[in-house]
């Protein structure tokens, strides 16, 4: 994880979702809220994990998808039907 304002370091990032460019990669977005991304992160502050989360839904919400049931768990929101 970056420290709380430093400049963000890739290779820090658990869930890399952006590219250099700032742009976000629609692929790696759905690799952050798949089987080995959110849910499986260990050593993660439970607070983190959700704030995390909740940015995977906005960023699904963005690419007019909808986000995972595990990652809307994950978030502490509930999926609309």
């Amino acid at each position: 994880m970056n420290p709380k304002g430093k400049k963000k370091v890739k290779d820090l990032c658990y869930l890399p979702v952006k590219e250099p460019g700032g742009s976000y990669n629609r692929n790696a977005v759905h690799a952050a809220a798949g089987g080995r991304g959110i849910t499986r992160l260990k050593g993660v502050p439970a607070a983190a994990k959700k704030k995390a989360a909740r940015v995977l839904v906005g960023l699904y919400r963005r690419m007019g998808e909808v986000a995972p049931e595990s990652v809307f768990r994950v978030a502490g929101m509930k999926r609309d039907a």
